[in-house]
């Protein structure tokens, strides 16, 4: 999933500064008798710069992966110059 991210973000022309990664796994994980439907994901917090268009493209980007992305957190800083900085939060999930 990071390499997709930073992938998409290169493709549109955003800068990816930093990606965190955090698993975590779904309380029914913890339950056995659910054990075999156990739902894991990831949480990767990126930081971008690039201008609205850039961003908008890395968004689409994502809507149409295979993969299935959940942005759960967006913050973005205004700029005078066009260029914006972004910071996400992207939850991506599977199973067992």
């Amino acid at each position: 999933d990071v390499l997709m991210i930073d992938a998409l973000g290169k493709k549109a022309g955003l800068k990816i500064s930093n990606i965190d990664v955090q698993v975590s796994k779904d309380a029914a994980a913890d339950n056995r008798a659910q054990r075999t439907a156990a739902t894991e994901s990831i949480t990767l917090t990126v930081s971008a710069e690039g201008n609205y268009a850039a961003f908008n493209t890395f968004l689409s980007g994502l809507e149409r992966s295979q993969t299935l992305f959940d942005v759960r957190d967006l913050s973005v800083t205004g700029s005078n110059t066009g260029v914006y900085k972004y910071a996400l939060s992207i939850r991506s999930y599977w199973k067992h």
